[in-house]
């Protein structure tokens, strides 16, 4: 799981700009998984039985992601999002039995075509969204974001690992996208509780219906924001949110997939100065409080810390 920038978190296009132009850039630390194994490789590549052990995984992703808006009109825009990924992945092998010189090196064959120390690097799939922005709705000043759109497969998708494995052939897990075009919908709420204090929540969700070209169905993924945003000074800002995110199981040809399930927790802080050159920049951190996958056999990535930022400008 890798967020995107935050629904609404540099605003919408003033009212004599068509369009918003905002890089995100994110930082991901250490996340982990790992699951149990009992097979190995022969010297052949023939799947052979050998002592337990453990497939260990970690993961530092960067993210490079680009949002243009263009306002339509006064109360409707456009926007597109395209994320760019670095995905630096260590594979690591624990023993948990004795084993023979012999089986040591059938694990490590069989651990190199399932997880390898590697860097990844591609385009993720676009996302695509219409909003219609309705102001004042329950009080005076408040504004409402309701967005629909899709996703597009633009982003790099895999064979299914798991009929690869069972035959020994290399492989990947990790995928760039879904290889769908997945519904979306999005709600973006603030308002000012205040004076210089406003609430803001949003709620985010991708909803795959379908298969790709290779037996895969993607994850719903819900992710929701809730949060203060205080104006310390004139050229200081301060944030504080809840970040949520759940994410279904994907399936490949109709079965499980073991690698995905997650629910994640975490807490935001972030703070605004002073916009030069009329440049927004917000700066984030996102620090896990729970992050729990929904099948303690598989190796869905629990996410570590975050950093972000994202830079704003207006034509």
């Amino acid at each position: 799981m890798i967020p995107r920038s935050g629904i609404g978190e540099v605003g919408s296009t003033s009212d004599d700009s068509k369009f918003r132009f905002s890089l995100y850039l994110l930082r991901g630390f250490d996340a982990d998984g790992g699951h149990l194994e009992t097979r190995g490789l022969s010297p052949t590549g023939d799947v052979i039985q050998v002592p337990l052990h453990r497939h260990r995984v970690s993961l530092d992703v960067v993210r490079f992601q680009l949002d243009v808006v263009y306002r339509l009109t006064a109360d409707w825009d456009i926007a597109l999002s395209l994320p760019y990924d670095i995905k630096d992945q260590d594979a690591f092998v624990d023993e948990l039995a004795p084993v023979t010189l012999g089986e040591r090196e059938a694990i490590l064959r069989n651990q190199d075509i399932h997880h390898r120390d590697e860097v990844y690097r591609g385009f993720a799939d676009a996302h695509l969204l219409v909003s219609h922005r309705l102001p004042n709705l329950l009080r005076a000043p408040d504004l409402l974001m309701v967005s629909i759109g899709t996703s597009t497969p633009i982003g790099a998708t895999e064979a299914d690992p798991f009929k690869l494995g069972d035959a020994g052939i290399k492989h990947l897990h990790l995928q760039f996208g879904t290889g769908t075009f997945d519904p979306l919908a999005a709600l973006h709420y603030e308002t000012m509780l205040s004076d210089g204090l406003s609430l803001n929540a949003s709620i985010h969700g991708q909803f795959p219906v379908y298969e790709n070209g290779k037996t895969y169905r993607g994850s719903v993924e819900i992710t929701e924001t809730v949060g203060l945003r205080y104006q310390l000074a004139d050229w200081l800002a301060l944030h504080a949110n809840h970040l949520g995110l759940f994410q279904s199981y994907a399936h490949w040809d109709g079965m499980r997939d073991i690698n995905s399930g997650l629910i994640f927790n975490a807490v935001q802080f972030g703070v605004s100065p002073d916009p030069r050159f009329g440049v927004p920049i917000r700066l984030n951190a996102t620090l896990p409080i729970q992050s729990r996958v929904l099948f303690d056999k598989g190796d869905a990535f629990e996410v570590g810390p975050l950093l972000s930022m994202t830079v704003s400008y207006q034509l």
